[in-house]
């Protein structure tokens, strides 16, 4: 049916409305790298530590087995997609993520699953978990980042947010208020000497 002109800019709104009201930006990074651990909740070292991080690039080397691997315990809403992203600095391809999800007791609800991506052309890698893989009961993400078939890798500038669409990486405000109880102790400790 034709339509007036009045009609097709009110029809032309509300789809702009709709599609706003399913636009989710993240933009807040959930993984803290001053909260490091395996993404069983385990202790990243063992006889030797293997994870060195200066700023925000992180080196790994002889990670062994999945359940040593770097990441974060998150909490997470399932009702929002987990974007997971990062700059790989070695040739190394397949890269992946591990992770399993809790709930508010700690109980296992997804046991481990894996997703792997390619670099885009920028250079980043994009991992999205999308909420329909996600239970109603889900409230925190163990994540590990890496892979068990390359021992040594080097990334940077890792960002997991919730949202439909990635933004430029910022660092966790977990780890600037970590920077900020540092300087805050510092200053202490030297204005008692």
């Amino acid at each position: 049916n034709t339509q007036t002109d009045a009609k097709a800019t009110e029809i032309a709104a509300g789809k702009v409305e709709e599609f706003s009201a399913n636009l989710s930006i993240g933009g807040v990074n959930l993984f803290s790298l001053s909260e490091l651990m395996n993404y069983l909740g385990g202790t990243l070292s063992d006889s030797v530590p293997y994870v060195t991080i200066t700023s925000s690039t992180l080196d790994v080397t002889d990670q062994g087995i999945g359940s040593r691997l770097p990441g974060n315990l998150i909490p997470v809403d399932y009702t929002k997609d987990i974007i997971i992203s990062w700059y790989p600095l070695d040739a190394y391809t397949p890269h992946q993520i591990y992770y399993i999800t809790q709930d508010a007791s700690g109980t296992v609800v997804t046991g481990q699953e894996n997703k792997s991506a390619t670099k885009g052309a920028d250079g980043r890698v994009v991992i999205t978990i999308p909420k329909s893989e996600l239970s109603s009961t889900v409230t925190h993400l163990r994540l590990g980042l890496g892979s068990v078939f390359n021992t040594t890798y080097s990334f940077k500038d890792v960002q997991v947010e919730q949202g439909s669409k990635v933004t430029a990486w910022a660092p966790s405000p977990r780890d600037t208020q970590a920077a900020l109880d540092a300087n805050a102790s510092a200053i202490q400790a030297t204005t008692s000497e």
